[in-house]
């Protein structure tokens, strides 16, 4: 994985002054439209995060090689969050106050983004999360912060839907990391929607990267559920996914959008059968809209190999829907451009429709459900986000 966060922005920035020398544009910063990027380019995160700039990264050429934004090239100021909230905050901190920055934009995880919320909330200015799903975000920094991807609440409600509906589910174990703000809140919502017609047999708990696998399929064994719901970060899903196969337990295990990393595509097909997860779209096989068949292909051009994962459209529709809104603004006043996100009605994304409203910062998306068919991930139902 490539973590260095000078490469990237010297990539980023020299792809950014040959698009200005081709449309006749000065080159100097004052003179492009600049936005913070934070993305954990190292840590546990990067399996996430690296697509997500990528997606971002491919915006920024696209609308540069289409002259850019007012007449002036976009600039994206990419910091890395390293997996770590101080990190993260650290980030929010140079890019909002040394930069000078309007709006920020990234992060893919809950417990990293709230830092850089409660950040744009105190300096009052503007964060648009690409892949962070908790609702708290928005309620801890109303006015500041707002998500391009639909939140833990409706992941979780089309997961439970589809548990009971579909796989007809009555009887579940939930297997959740205590130490992840976005599991928590993820089991949570799914329990709470789940319970409504079916019957949660028992809680498991560990803690992060220490969990004792013997514990957790033990216990998860003996519940003798209809299936698991497993909500984790990326590396402890694959760990754990691979012990609860190997441990004898082979009913469908459910979970979130953390399953849309290359760590859980590398496992073995075996390990994989009967696995579902919720994400925000499938962007391997055919594609589900005519924006995700461009996207694939623009891509795969780019970077010489097709999109790892959604984070890498969620990325990619965040930059488009920010440009958007700069240019509705006028500039990046952030009064302006604050008003300018909220009056976002129907934006057309890889991942989905966005529209806001005052004091309605999280939009309503569509659900993508995937599960594997000989160890390729397939589409196996898309719910209405609600």
């Amino acid at each position: 994985m490539i973590s260095d966060n000078a490469i990237f922005r010297t990539l980023i920035f020299s792809s950014i002054l040959s698009v200005m020398s081709a449309c006749g544009a000065s080159s100097a910063n004052s003179d492009a439209v600049r936005i913070g990027v934070l993305y954990s380019l190292s840590g546990e995160q990067a399996s996430l995060d690296e697509s997500s700039l990528k997606g971002a990264e491919l915006a920024a050429q696209e609308i540069n090689a289409a002259g850019g934004i007012l007449g002036k090239a976009l600039l994206l100021e990419v910091r890395d969050a390293k997996t770590s909230p101080e990190a993260a905050a650290e980030g929010a901190r140079e890019l909002y106050g040394d930069e000078g920055l309007s709006i920020v934009m990234g992060l893919s995880d809950t417990g990293l983004a709230n830092p850089v919320a409660t950040e744009s909330q105190l300096k009052e200015k503007l964060f648009v999360t690409s892949g962070a799903t908790g609702p708290g975000l928005v309620k801890e920094a109303p006015t500041s912060t707002f998500l391009a991807c639909f939140s833990d609440v409706t992941q979780a409600r089309a997961a439970a839907q589809f548990a009971r509906s579909v796989l007809t589910l009555r009887s579940i174990v939930v297997i959740r990391d205590e130490t992840s703000e976005y599991a928590r809140v993820l089991s949570d919502s799914f329990v709470s929607s789940f319970a409504s017609a079916g019957r949660v047999v028992s809680r498991v708990s560990f803690q992060g990267s220490a969990v004792n696998l013997d514990s957790v399929v033990n216990q998860a064994r003996a519940n003798r559920a209809d299936g698991i719901f497993l909500a984790a970060q990326p590396n402890e899903v694959a760990t754990l996914l691979r012990a609860l196969r190997e441990g004898g337990i082979a009913s469908p295990i459910i979970g979130g959008d953390s399953y849309d990393s290359p760590l859980i595509f590398a496992l073995s097909a075996d390990v994989k059968q009967g696995v579902y997860y919720t994400t925000h779209a499938l962007l391997s096989g055919p594609a589900q809209s005519p924006g995700a068949s461009a996207f694939i292909q623009n891509y795969t051009n780019s970077y010489g190999e097709a999109p790892e994962s959604a984070f890498a459209a969620l990325g990619y529709d965040t930059v488009r829907l920010i440009a958007q809104a700069v240019e509705k603004a006028g500039g990046t006043d952030v009064s302006l451009l604050r008003k300018a996100l909220e009056d976002t009605s129907r934006f057309s994304g890889v991942t989905g429709s966005i529209s806001y409203g005052i004091g309605k910062h999280i939009p309503q998306k569509d659900v993508s459900v995937v599960t594997f068919k000989d160890g390729v991930a397939v589409l196996a139902s898309t719910v209405a986000g609600r």
